[in-house]
């Protein structure tokens, strides 16, 4: 129990910012049990964050680093030369000594030990595959000829090759799915980068480019894997059942309204969801409980659009809850848990929304 508690607080850790996809861990139960798995394996090593904890709690630490920031001087011409440090900061390197020096005695007590998620044979794949998108992100700044399909191909079927290994479907479906996504929202970097707007338009119009024929690949990929399994239910026997995740609001009601998504299509004239789709995300998630993750049949697409239906859906049935706290949360779950693609961004943005999609 210890271990999982000392994963968990791991896991959710703000500072694990540096470890890539990490939040896909957070959200997912399967992904985050198959972690877990593998962090018991790793071996056990001093953490000094363990060891200082058990001198100053989060509060001591927080106040404490706050006010050596707020003790740095600063003049009209940058930083000062010599900073002075405050007895907090003298107090970390003191501790720092003693927990390094017993720990090359191998003096250093259990308790401050722990396994590591960073560690894990996933995560480290995972850091191999990030560098490659990193590298992929700022290739047009570095290189001028080339062939951009032919690099983006090449970067994709490599990027594609090393989830194989990892050997989890939806693992590689959300990876490659928020890469389409995020590649969208990644231009703004060149003006950062470039002192002259004409070379900043000049990479953002190379980088659309080859980020165009890498999501094509990408995309040609999800739609040729095969879709998760559907439970064998008719629309006569799933009318039948109980509403067990919301009592006061029929299933026919719930599959009335999402019903739509059956009927409409995106821009490549592709429909959502298939009726067979649209009964497994009823009733593994209002029958049964347990959401079943089903990609949508069209990969691009807008996520507000999809975001919409579900809102619509928690405003109405909101009347029909017997507890009004923590619903938001709750109702954005029920699209959560049921599609990959979503996040935080996602969450925050469940009340803008539009009427695309509407019966």
């Amino acid at each position: 129990m210890k271990k999982e508690r000392q994963f968990l607080n791991d896991l959710y850790r703000r500072t694990l910012y540096i470890i890539p996809f990490i939040e896909l861990f957070q959200k997912n139960k399967e992904l985050k049990k198959e972690l877990f798995q593998q962090y018991l394996k790793t071996d056990i090593k001093p953490e000094f964050s363990l060891f200082l904890n058990s001198h100053y709690s989060d509060q001591e630490l927080e106040a404490g680093f706050e006010l050596a920031h707020n003790n740095i001087p600063v003049i009209n011409f940058g930083m000062a030369s010599f900073i002075p440090q405050t007895d907090f900061e003298n107090s970390i390197k003191d501790l720092e000594k003693e927990f390094y020096t017993l720990s090359t005695k191998k003096e250093i007590a259990e308790k401050f030990c722990k396994h590591s998620i960073s560690e894990t044979p996933i995560i480290k794949k995972l850091q191999e595959i990030d560098t490659l998108i990193k590298d992929f992100d700022l290739y047009v700044t570095k290189k001028t000829n080339y062939s951009p399909k032919e690099y983006a191909e090449a970067f994709a079927k490599q990027v594609i090759h090393r989830l194989k290994t990892i050997n989890n479907c939806v693992l590689t479906e959300l990876i490659l799915i928020e890469f389409i996504e995020k590649e969208k929202r990644n231009e703004n970097r060149f003006d950062y980068l470039f002192d002259h707007s004409y070379n900043a338009d000049a990479a953002k119009a190379n980088y659309r480019e080859i980020a165009m024929y890498a999501n094509n690949f990408i995309s040609d990929y999800l739609q040729a894997l095969p879709t998760h399994p559907n439970i064998d239910v008719t629309k006569e026997q799933l009318l039948k059942k109980d509403n067990k995740l919301i009592p006061n609001i029929s299933i026919a009601e719930v599959f009335n309204h999402f019903e739509i998504l059956t009927k409409t299509t995106n821009k490549d004239k592709i429909v959502y969801l298939t009726e067979k789709q649209l009964l497994t995300f009823v009733k593994t998630v209002f029958i049964d409980k347990e959401p079943l993750q089903q990609k949508f049949n069209c990969i691009v697409y807008s996520k507000k659009d999809v975001r919409s239906v579900f809102y619509r859906f928690y405003k109405e049935s909101t009347i029909f809850e017997n507890k009004h706290t923590g619903l938001k949360q709750k109702y954005f779950d029920i699209m959560d848990k049921s599609f990959p693609g979503f996040n935080e961004t996602d969450l925050n943005e469940f009340n803008k929304t539009n009427n695309t999609i509407a019966s």
